[in-house]
């Protein structure tokens, strides 16, 4: 059985490689972001016939450049979270998950622009 904790550290070791600072939702450092970071936010799983299904959202977090979006960045992570997607086993479990969508947003209060994945991810019952 997968629950939204495991949710979250599949991702946090599966995003790793992307960036050297990857939180999971209620570790996340307070204060406004210095330096590159990956937050990951799992909402419940919605029990289904086959798969239980819910979604994630995957925030890459990226300082502003003397206040100002780094564009190129963010368009560069963009590519780079699109076609993120796995199949494989946790815990004897299968499950899948794959890149619904994925935009750019900027946070006043972080000092930062972050690009979002919401992610799909589904566990086999």
């Amino acid at each position: 059985m997968i629950v939204s904790g495991d949710v979250a550290t599949i991702l946090l070791r599966d995003l790793k490689g992307f960036c050297k600072e990857v939180y999971k939702k209620g570790a996340i450092p307070e204060g406004k972001v210095l330096t590159e970071r990956i937050v990951i936010l799992p909402k419940g799983l919605k029990e289904g016939t086959y798969w239980s299904k819910g979604f994630v959202e995957v925030n890459f977090c990226i300082p502003y450049v003397n206040g100002m979006a780094n564009t190129k960045r963010l368009t560069e992570v963009e590519r780079l979270l699109k076609p993120i997607e796995s199949v494989s086993l946790f815990d004897n479990t299968r499950y899948r998950y794959s890149v619904e969508s994925v935009s750019q947003e900027d946070d006043k209060s972080l000092e930062c622009w972050y690009v979002n994945a919401r992610v799909l991810f589904e566990v086999l019952n």
